[in-house]
């Protein structure tokens, strides 16, 4: 048995194991657990597959959310400008009107 896992890389309980299993049920079952055993490897690189393709769509989605914040404060600041810009106009409007209105003196 120990030379049996040393040549498969595998512990000498698991080829104990894998005997007994033979002996009871015949070599049918180690087929069958062969089976699960490939399913199972299949359905874990599926998940894996699964949890890769969510990690890229978070991290698609983190980036586009950090690109929207960024273009909303760039639109938000040049709003105050804007405004800004707007407000002076009209005091310098009013205080053009007000001094055209006001009699000059001599």
């Amino acid at each position: 048995m120990e030379q049996v896992a040393a040549r498969f890389d595998v512990r000498p309980t698991q080829v104990s194991s894998w005997k007994n299993i033979a002996q009871r049920y015949g070599n049918e079952a180690l087929a069958s657990q062969k089976e699960k055993a490939a399913k199972t490897m299949e359905h874990k690189q599926k998940e894996t597959q699964q949890l890769t393709k969510e990690d890229r769509n978070k991290h698609e989605m983190a980036a586009e959310i950090a690109r929207l914040r960024a273009e909303l404060d760039k639109t938000k600041k040049e709003l105050y400008y804007a405004r800004m810009d707007r407000d002076i106009a009209k005091k310098v409007q009013a205080l053009v009107k007000a001094s055209a209105s006001k009699p000059k003196r001599k």
